[in-house]
């Protein structure tokens, strides 16, 4: 059946990818042959010979005279059919196939090959075709998830590679290298730890289960002071960005490691939640029966906050901006000027004032902190957000990664070297990713590929626009406008690649190399806290391999899109990779970003960050009918929003289109590229291989649909893999958003 499978994929043809008609004249025969005179059969001696001779040099002199008419003829004919061929040739070249040789496409293939599952059919559901192989339970849940952890061992081996090369010379490590160690060998230093760390939950409010926790202090004082200096909280983060020549207050998703999903997911008896917690109690030393607050209760509030952050983790987000002032309304159980006064009492960077500009990544965040507030009361809330930080962190302090994760020693092992460089990245950025981002971006030209890469999607999508017919030119500049004005954060500022300039940037952080693991903690947050108004914080502190954010964030009021810098690396982004890899999978999720700028929410704001409806008339009706189309998800989707033709459509449309262009550019002659263990693919089927294996996910809901339903309305997929009409992923109506 897999074999069966491949073949099939290997037959399948396009009409971007058909190769030139070929053709071939035939020799024609001369049809001009000269014939014989008759002969009498008994001529009289003499009568017929004066009259044979004269129809003998006749006849001759015809076959001369249609000789010289027939050839000539001929060889129009045959000129006439050369240059139909060679028009034709030129037309449509003959595809040269070639396989990339590098070692990036070598892994690329490699790595597909194993995650396609061959035996079902693309046709009928593409998503589980790229990532049905995921059986094995040792792989990530998702391609980010993979990215992640490949990232940070990669981290890992920088930090051991230093402490081989340095020695006994601690002094001589990187201050990323120090911190790192200080958390892995947390374990030998275990009551120092703990008592720092009681010492830090107290301080920031978080009391239980040393002692109740106060009702006159309010959840939200704990949770600002989370957000806001620590990066935290768990419900929801807070920062500030910059908006044109002003600063907003920004209210993010934040992030939720994929063991709070299992929880939810996994079901637990009483029984067996109650002799977690009590591990937990004993590290701590606390009396269990003393706590006040039952197994059962406990579990009850967990699953409250961690449903009520899953809520609005995934799935298209609904952004809003207001006034400070605003968030006091937005969140009715709170007291008004509450959220001002919390601000100004944790934020020592920024004065915020009732008129300055609040974003909220997603307006759930906060009808989700008031349930929570309203339906838990302080106590019981302040008890989960403890119980939460405890679980999340006391496992790093005490040095046991068997409190927190299951797995054979060595995994166990590798789990908390990655978890302990997740902190180091989340006070010191990219400091533990040095080495490979200076060998590998240590030129200009190497970063200005990465700018380039986002140019060439930039301008193919003001192409498009500008070809479409039912929006006017004056829609059409405003769109030109804010693509051309759109800030993009990818990478970190030239000051990074410089070692001496670097070193000059982090010599702000202090030596590390003979403090305990929460010790360096607490003293790398406050100086990351004082750096948060520093004119690098944008550039270089704060940018993360793996942000809060997650991979990416566009901002409606900012017009400014951040891509994580975990996305420029495998299987997402390669340096030696074929175009069909690098705009299926790097280049579609630039080109979704892009397309925000035009999407449902887009079209209400202009190029200057005004709320207003710019589309004209007409062309709000045309784009309302686009918007509006039946997408076809699939997906049970039914806690997060369904999701919508924009700006999924229009991304995929534009990444494939960037890519053709592309193909156009950079090569001589038109190449089906093959790539290494996926030969039976054709180029433009690997670009949507490509593209799906970047949004890859074993979660049962939004991250299928983010592969199938662009796949599913496009015309293209359904001609490259050969999709019969009216196959789930070759529907006879299609959604599309730019004129074909």
């Amino acid at each position: 059946m897999a074999d069966a499978r491949k073949a099939s994929v290997a037959s399948a043809v396009s009409k971007y990818s058909s190769s030139g008609k070929s053709s071939s004249s035939t020799n024609s025969k001369d049809s001009g042959k000269v014939k014989k005179p008759k002969m009498s059969r008994v001529p009289e001696e003499g009568k017929y010979v004066e009259v044979s001779a004269k129809a003998e040099a006749k006849a001759r002199y015809r076959g001369k005279v249609t000789m010289l008419l027939v050839v000539p003829a001929i060889t129009v004919v045959l000129v006439l059919m050369a240059v139909v061929i060679y028009i034709i040739t030129m037309e449509k070249p003959q595809i040269r196939v070639d396989t990339c040789r590098s070692d990036d496409c070598a892994a690329f293939g490699k790595e597909l090959h194993t995650a396609i599952n061959w035996s079902i059919d693309p046709c009928q559901d593409f998503h589980a075709f790229v990532c049905g192989g995921w059986d094995d339970p040792r792989r990530q849940k998702t391609t980010e998830s993979r990215m992640v952890a490949a990232a940070l061992d990669l981290a890992i081996q920088e930090a051991k590679a230093d402490l081989v090369q340095q020695g006994n010379a601690p002094q001589q490590r990187s201050k990323a290298t120090n911190f790192f160690q200080s958390c892995v060998i947390a374990g030998t230093q275990k009551q120092h730890n703990l008592k720092e760390f009681a010492d830090l939950r107290h301080s920031l409010g978080l009391v239980w289960p040393e002692h109740n926790p106060s009702d006159t202090t309010h959840p939200l004082d704990i949770m600002v002071n989370l957000a806001l200096n620590w990066e935290m909280n768990f419900l929801f983060d807070l920062g500030a960005v910059a908006v044109r020549q002003s600063i907003a207050l920004l209210v993010s998703r934040g992030r939720m490691d994929n063991l709070w999903e299992e929880k939810l997911r996994r079901a637990r008896t009483i029984e067996a939640y109650e002799k977690y917690v009590n591990e937990y109690y004993d590290v701590l030393k606390v009396n269990g029966s003393q706590i006040g607050v039952t197994a059962a209760e406990l579990l009850d509030i967990e699953k409250t906050i961690i449903n009520a952050k899953y809520e609005f983790l995934y799935g298209p987000s609904r952004q809003d901006w207001f006034q400070v002032s605003e968030l006091d309304r937005k969140t009715p159980s709170v007291r008004a000027g509450l959220w001002l006064t919390l601000l100004g009492k944790h934020d020592t960077q920024y004065n915020w004032e009732c008129h300055d500009t609040a974003i909220v990544e997603d307006v759930k965040i906060l009808e989700n902190l008031g349930h929570l507030l309203k339906g838990l009361g302080h106590v019981k809330l302040i008890t989960g957000l403890s119980w939460i930080f405890i679980q999340t962190h006391l496992w790093a302090v005490y040095g046991a990664p068997s409190l927190r994760f299951s797995g054979t020693e060595k995994e166990l092992v590798h789990m908390q070297e990655r978890g302990c460089m997740e902190y180091v990245g989340s006070r010191l950025g990219l400091l533990g990713w040095a080495k490979y981002f200076t060998d590998t971006y240590r030129n200009k030209e190497d970063r200005l590929n990465v700018t380039s890469f986002l140019h060439r999607i930039n301008e193919e999508t003001k192409r498009l626009i500008n070809k479409l017919s039912w929006m006017n030119s004056q829609n059409k500049l405003m769109v030109f406008s804010k693509l051309d004005n759109m800030s993009r954060v990818v990478l970190p500022s030239d000051s990074f690649f410089d070692a001496k300039k670097r070193e000059e940037l982090y010599s702000v952080f202090p030596d590390m190399s003979c403090n305990t693991f929460v010790t360096n903690l607490v003293i790398m947050s406050k100086v990351y806290q004082r750096l948060r108004n520093h004119e690098h914080f944008a550039d270089v502190y704060s940018i993360r391999m793996v942000p809060r954010y997650g991979r990416e964030l566009y901002l409606y009021l900012a017009n400014s899109m951040a891509i994580a810098l975990v996305t420029l690396s495998p299987p997402m982004y390669y340096k030696d990779a074929t175009l069909a890899i690098k705009y299926g999978a790097m280049g579609s999720f630039v080109a979704l970003e892009m397309a925000r700028a035009f999407d449902e929410m887009g079209v209400t704001v202009d190029d200057s960050g005004k709320r207003k409806l710019w589309l004209g008339a007409e062309a709000a009706a045309a784009y309302a009918s686009k918007a509006n189309c039946d997408v076809r998800g699939g997906s049970d989707s039914a806690a997060w929003r369904p999701i919508r033709a924009l700006p999924v459509m229009p991304g995929l449309e534009i990444a494939f289109e960037a890519f053709i262009a592309a193909v156009a550019v950079d090569y001589r002659a038109p190449v089906d590229f093959k790539v290494p263990h996926l030969e039976m693919f054709t180029d433009l089927q690997i670009f949507f291989v490509a593209y799906c294996y970047s949004l890859c996910s074993k979660r049962p809901h939004t991250m299928r649909d983010e592969c199938n339903v662009p796949a599913r309305n496009s015309p293209i997929f359904a001609e490259v893999f050969h999709c019969p009409a009216d196959s789930p992923m070759n529907p006879p109506k299609k959604c599309t958003f730019f004129d074909r």
